[in-house]
């Protein structure tokens, strides 16, 4: 439903009403009545659908945020695992270039 055809369905029933009173048009007043009461009923409608889409995307927003949640864990976990071998390889290497230190000097 969009807010132009709304908009305009609203300015030209309050045209219709205005013109309604001023001539004392009792069946036209309850015509517009009637219209402008089904027109409420489809905002409402329209409304009460957009909330609704609004929590599945709400739901939705909370599946991302979890798995992004879970996607930093691991990143974390990959960090500290590239800290913990590069902590390991560096003592390789010293130990490497002593050992062929030794292997010079002997």
């Amino acid at each position: 439903m969009k807010h132009t055809s709304m908009s305009s369905r609203l300015n030209l029933s309050a045209a219709r009403l205005r013109a309604a009173c001023k001539a004392h048009d009792w069946v036209a007043l309850a015509r517009e009545d009637r219209q402008l009461r089904a027109l409420a009923d489809q905002l409402t409608a329209h409304a009460n659908w957009q909330a609704a889409e609004y929590r599945a995307l709400d739901g939705v927003k909370a599946e991302i945020r979890a798995t992004l949640g879970m996607i930093a864990e691991e990143k974390q976990k990959l960090a500290d695992e590239m800290a913990e071998f590069n902590r390991h390889r560096s003592a390789w290497v010293a130990y490497a270039k002593y050992d062929d230190a030794q292997d010079m000097t002997s």
